[in-house]
């Protein structure tokens, strides 16, 4: 028997009971039909091989201690073997200690961070259905989407429940005793719609936030309402201070919400409607969408295609020149780690400490006037 066998007959007791009571009633039939075929009767048969078989209760016990003391003893002698054996060779034994604790915290280590990053959704609500949008042209590495043609993708198509935008942008905030560099994003209305969001305190932005000229507002990440505005209870009553403007603060988001990135801590309304934003040739939003129910990314793909060739026609110059690529959310969040963690989960990593062991060392416009 294995020593993982005896192992579990040490830790299920009453399974190896009854198997050893089984095998004891087969040899005592056994050796009934053995006394049967020499003449004697049934009764006087199964009599007598009890008795040579002796008392089964002590048998029993016997053949249980018999088969965990011979497993205890084995792996006890093969301890001592092995202890016997690395403490000849120090160096040897150092070596093949550290090797498994760097080989299993390395293997560790490179899964985790597949789970993390690569097998878990995005911590926001049905994030399956979270959809990255970028404008192409043949000619142009530009990616960036142009206000009014982003607001038409969100009126004239069927397959979203809204398309929204961003804008990321480093300035200085100058609320406390000393200027801080925060890093903020400008978003279109729908933002947090599309993310399936709340506040975690106060609301989100208005309408008339929106609006070219309308009232300022702000929501803060949950990082910033700790480390900057001491957890502040009446934060709601507080505001940030950008470029000697006092914005008040509307809302505080959940601490899981961390984008565009991880860096991003305000967030402030882009003004649709601002004079600047009208042509169809200057870019500059990042578009995120969240598909409708039951909807596939190829369905939504076709539909705005669809929507773009419209647009080419109302809009020759320039969309006739520029389409639409969709792609899962996730794997803008994870850029280019994923291809290289999928790479390290298929490598041995081991042999890459091969070197230690040999050698004993490892080889136009402000964008920050309201636009997102």
């Amino acid at each position: 028997m294995s020593w993982l066998g005896r192992l579990a007959n040490v830790l299920r007791a009453g399974k190896l009971e009854r198997e050893i009571r089984r095998e004891l009633e087969f040899h005592a039939a056994e050796r009934a039909d053995e006394l049967r075929a020499a003449g004697l009767s049934a009764e006087e048969a199964s009599r007598r091989a009890r008795v040579q078989l002796g008392n089964p209760l002590l048998q029993a016990e016997r053949t249980r201690d018999a088969d965990v003391s011979a497993w205890a003893d084995g792996a006890v002698r093969n301890l001592r073997h092995a202890v016997r054996r690395l403490g000849h060779a120090p160096g040897f034994a150092l070596t093949v200690i550290a090797t498994l604790a760097l080989g299993i915290g390395a293997n560790t280590a490179v899964f985790s961070a597949l789970d993390a990053v690569l097998l878990r959704p995005l911590p926001f609500p049905e994030a399956d259905r979270l959809v990255r949008l970028m404008q192409k042209q043949a000619e142009s590495s530009e990616t960036s989407i142009a206000p009014v043609r982003l607001r038409d993708w969100n009126q004239l198509n069927a397959t979203f429940r809204v398309i929204s935008g961003y804008f990321v942008e480093d300035v200085s905030e100058t609320s406390g005793d000393l200027p801080e560099r925060v890093r903020r994003a400008f978003v279109t209305p729908g933002i947090l719609e599309a993310f399936g969001v709340s506040p975690a305190q106060g609301r989100g932005f208005r309408d008339e936030e929106h609006r070219f000229g309308g009232p300022p507002a702000a929501l803060v990440s949950d990082r910033y309402w700790r480390a900057r505005l001491g957890a502040s209870p009446d934060v709601l009553a507080r505001s940030v201070r950008i470029a000697g403007k006092a914005v008040p603060i509307v809302g505080v988001m959940p601490a899981s919400f961390r984008f565009p990135d991880r860096e991003v801590d305000l967030w402030f309304p882009s003004p649709v409607d601002a004079k600047f934003a009208q042509s169809r040739k200057s870019t500059w939003y990042s578009g995120v969408g969240r598909l409708r129910p039951g909807v596939t990314l190829e369905q939504a793909r076709a539909d705005l295609a669809a929507v773009q060739s419209r647009l080419a026609e109302q809009y020759p110059d320039p969309d006739r020149t520029i389409g639409v690529e969709l792609s899962p959310l996730k794997d803008q969040a994870i850029g280019g780690v994923g291809h290289s963690l999928w790479q390290l989960r298929g490598s041995e990593i081991l042999p890459s400490f091969q070197p230690f062991f040999k050698f004993g060392r490892p080889a136009g416009e402000d964008p920050s006037v309201g636009v997102a």
